[in-house]
């Protein structure tokens, strides 16, 4: 692919919400917080390559927009884990692709593309995080018990209960791309839009 590609991922946690990174060492930029991802690279595309059978004798070509799905997920994947701890590498199919606009949009873009990104959602469970070996619980310590392994990049992290919140959060974040794509998968993915409904009703009881 001649395009250069960003992958992200939107994590969220049924009971405590959405994964933000903090991140406070951007020279040009204030401490502010992102979701985890960065670039896909050749080597993502190479192992899609071959997880699609590409260089074997298939009856039919591959879609250009599957083998660019994949190497989505693979980089996700792969970032992900080195900016949280959090492994679906061997679990590819966890990161399912996030709906940012509807089917019959008419636009060139794939359903999760914005602008060179790729979006995915990530269902959390307790046993993606750490109870010992992670090296940060949640700034706002909700929950006090799950950790996660973050690299260099982070400084700490919370759980942002309602997803409707998070965009908000995300403005400065890859030139404000990350906090538009949640903006527009509230609207158009039904399983984000489903959390936060559900969010909302638990905080208006």
């Amino acid at each position: 692919m001649d395009q250069d590609y960003r992958a992200f991922v939107f994590a969220l946690h049924p009971a405590y919400g959405m994964v933000l990174l903090h991140c406070s060492r951007k020279k040009r930029k204030p401490p502010h917080f992102q979701c985890p991802g960065g670039h896909v690279d050749q080597a993502d595309f190479v192992r899609a390559s071959g997880l699609l059978g590409l260089g074997q004798n298939l009856v039919s070509p591959i879609p250009p927009e599957l083998l660019l799905n994949l190497a989505g997920k693979i980089g996700a994947a792969r970032e992900l884990n080195e900016e949280t701890g959090i492994d679906a590498r061997e679990d590819l199919d966890r990161l399912e692709p996030v709906r940012l606009r509807p089917s019959d949009n008419g636009n060139n873009e794939m359903d999760n593309e914005l602008k060179g990104r790729l979006f995915f959602r990530l269902t959390l469970v307790d046993s993606d995080f750490f109870v010992s070996g992670g090296n940060y619980t949640a700034m706002n310590g909700v929950p006090p018990d799950l950790k996660l392994r973050l690299s260099h990049e982070h400084q700490g992290f919370i759980f942002e209960p309602d997803p409707r919140d998070a965009p908000r959060q995300l403005l400065l974040h890859s030139g404000g791309k990350v906090s538009k794509a949640l903006e527009m998968a509230l609207q158009n993915d039904e399983n984000l839009r489903n959390i936060a409904a559900a969010k909302n009703s638990q905080r208006d009881r």
